[in-house]
């Protein structure tokens, strides 16, 4: 009787290309150059690395293996790290790396300073004594909205009271408001209030000072007149637009 032998046969699948560093999600200011990485391992011939923005349904191709869509706007360091140049708004989104069935993807988001920052008081007199005073500081027209905090002298005010608001528009920029009652201390009339707006990617963009001064006189050349010198604020604006690092 003859015995039959099964045959055993051994499959070598070659994986394909894969990721091995995936990229991060990523902050920077208006004109900066950005870099999102995406490194690889095992890639074979004919096997690709694409670089692209997704917009909704919207794909742009920035890259496939070394090569840009776009020297001007993208280049591919090492591999395959897309870096963007000279970012602006139009660069905010989201980026997916695809090699072959692997996908990585990271957000970059644009920061663009306001273009204008001013810190107000609803009164215009107050009595020399200790008095509550509304401050109001606005920023306009940043990418995104900033964000606002308070400060006397050098201590931020943690402990106040804010109510603060923002609006968005349909461009990603936007304007923000924020209120505070502080007690106008005439002992302190010489340590200023300031507002200081925060974007994401830089803090401190901008600030606003805002002097209290409180003045008393004798009206009509006597000593112990009703009549008083109003309040006078004045109010400096000191900005400080950081340069790139």
């Amino acid at each position: 009787m003859e015995l039959q032998k099964e045959a055993s046969f051994t499959f070598s699948l070659v994986a394909s290309v894969t990721i091995t560093i995936t990229p991060s999600n990523v902050t920077a200011f208006i004109g900066d150059d950005v870099t999102l990485e995406c490194g690889t391992g095992r890639q074979k011939p004919g096997e690709l690395v694409i670089w692209k923005k997704i917009s909704g349904t919207n794909e742009r191709i920035a890259s496939i293996n070394n090569k840009s869509t776009n020297n001007y706007k993208f280049y591919i360091r090492n591999t395959y790290n897309l870096v963007i140049r000279d970012v602006t708004v139009m660069d905010d989104g989201l980026y997916q790396c695809d090699a072959e069935t692997n996908t990585a993807t990271a957000h970059v988001s644009v920061s663009v300073p306001m273009e204008r920052l001013t810190l107000t008081s609803d009164i215009t007199s107050v009595s020399p004594s200790d008095s509550d005073v509304n401050l109001t500081c606005r920023s306009w027209h940043s990418h995104p909205p900033a964000d606002l905090r308070w400060f006397k002298g050098q201590r931020e005010l943690h402990d106040i009271t804010t109510v603060t608001s923002k609006i968005y528009n349909s461009d990603g920029f936007g304007d923000c408001e924020s209120s505070i009652t502080v007690r106008m201390l005439s002992g302190e009339r010489d340590i200023p209030f300031r507002c200081v707006a925060d974007l994401p990617a830089k803090a401190a963009i901008k600030e606003v000072f805002l002097f209290p001064r409180v003045t008393v006189s004798g009206g009509l050349g006597t000593k112990n007149s009703k009549y008083r010198v109003p309040l006078w604020i004045m109010s400096l604006s000191l900005i400080y637009l950081l340069l790139e690092s």
